[in-house]
């Protein structure tokens, strides 16, 4: 009960105290830095260990961006929002400085002499309307089964690269769910994981996407789910800390049919499924190479990019009568290079390409897919320490959507952070 009434007491102080830490460090996941212990049980001469520790760390980061071109409305780059070439909102240009992406956590670890439980509650502000404090994670760790909110099995930590843009790579499968996860680990090597995780699905019956379905005479239907998420993965490291990962999704999309009323007429079901392939590898000191490969239908929630925007984990046929699961897949390579020890540099790209479906209509439009785009970030950081860094970095993105509508992006980074 005394442990429970302390963490809650240190939860609301992190909170209150906005102004001196308030909130970030993009989609980036923490490293692996102990922060400060603030409390500890009393040790026996017999305990070389407390049995409960708690620890505060967390991430201090300025962030500032100009854009060239592009008209992104956002702090972050989706490039479906990239504003269409040579219209007057792409002609503008864009200064902004803030600190939402400051973040706050805090780590307890208790030796029950069975197993240590283990928690995470983690938080920023980066919440909607301004810097506005959100929950980031939470989640509690026994024995190997994790329950709460986490990173979604498909994300891979190991294959995020140094990057400043807060969402990164557009075609990284990158979210954050309610999960039940069990991992196992295998002598040293192998990590298998499968879980259940939250079903969020999300259908455009808007013209979005050039549908003749208006959002006042709905003929296709959101109800609720019955059936979480099955994810998987298998992942092998290497001797020098290289990684290989494999990871995949099954997916139940439920929906309804509508009458002109917009009752439901009939309940249906289809299904969405995925994959991806993740790896960091490490050539030489510290200097190394991070990819991931997507391929799947129905991945539209999952997508750094387009999670959260209506529509693309399926779209309504033209008949109204069901709905097709689109198609997608996503490449992403870079490489970081230490040109000595203090000073590096990350090399990205990624392209992203969510495809129309071959039937009920859709191949009429003009463009060749949903959304296409592709993503190029370069920077130089200077690392003063390994918890400190101060960096420079230019970030190129276009897309081009089933509307035949292109646009640019060119933007400008400058940010510095400190983990703490």
């Amino acid at each position: 009960m005394k442990h429970s009434t302390f963490l809650l007491a240190l939860l609301a102080l992190a909170i209150s105290f906005q102004g001196y830490a308030n909130g970030g460090g993009g989609n980036k996941p923490s490293p692996k830095v102990k922060g400060f212990t603030v409390y500890t049980t009393p040790t026996t001469e017999s305990e070389s260990q407390p049995k409960f520790r708690v620890d505060v760390g967390g991430l201090i980061q300025l962030n500032s961006l100009y854009d060239i071109t592009g008209g992104v409305p956002d702090d972050e780059i989706y490039i479906q929002n990239i504003a269409p070439t040579g219209t007057d909102t792409w002609r503008n240009k864009r200064f902004h400085m803030d600190g939402r992406q400051n973040r706050i956590k805090v780590e307890s670890f208790y030796d029950t002499g069975d197993g240590e439980i283990i928690t995470t509650v983690e938080g920023d502000f980066h919440g909607s309307g301004g810097h506005i404090f959100r929950l980031r994670l939470g989640w509690v760790e026994y024995k190997g089964f994790r329950f709460g909110f986490d990173w979604t099995t498909m994300s891979d930590g190991n294959a995020w690269p140094n990057v400043f843009d807060f969402n990164g790579p557009s075609s990284v499968l990158w979210q954050r769910k309610a999960i039940a996860r069990y991992t196992h680990v295998f002598g040293k090597k192998f990590t298998v994981q499968i879980a259940a995780e939250q079903p969020d699905f999300s259908i455009d019956y808007t013209n979005v996407v050039g549908t003749e379905t208006p959002v006042d005479n709905r003929t296709i239907g959101r109800i609720n789910q019955s059936v979480p998420d099955i994810v998987g993965a298998v992942g092998y490291k290497y001797n020098n800390g290289s990684i290989l990962r494999l990871a995949g999704i099954i997916r139940s999309f439920r929906y309804a049919t509508l009458n002109t009323d917009e009752t439901v007429n009939a309940r249906k079901t289809t299904i969405g499924a995925g994959a991806s392939l993740t790896g960091k590898f490490y050539l030489y000191s510290k200097s190394n190479i991070i990819f991931q490969a997507n391929y799947g239908r129905g991945l539209g929630d999952y997508y750094v990019t387009t999670w959260g925007f209506p529509g693309w984990d399926a779209l309504p046929s033209l008949t109204g009568e069901n709905v097709a699961v689109p198609p997608s897949y996503g490449i992403m390579g870079a490489y970081q290079h230490f040109w000595a020890r203090k000073w590096s540099s990350t090399f990205t790209y990624s392209y992203l390409f969510i495809d129309k479906p071959k039937y009920d209509g859709y191949d009429r439009f003009d463009g060749d897919a949903i959304l296409k785009g592709h993503y190029t970030s370069g920077n130089v950081s200077y690392h003063a320490t390994d918890a400190f860094q101060i960096a420079l970095e230019y970030v190129y993105a276009n897309r081009h959507d089933i509307n035949d509508v292109f646009g640019q992006a060119n933007r400008v980074y400058f940010a510095a952070q400190y983990w703490f």
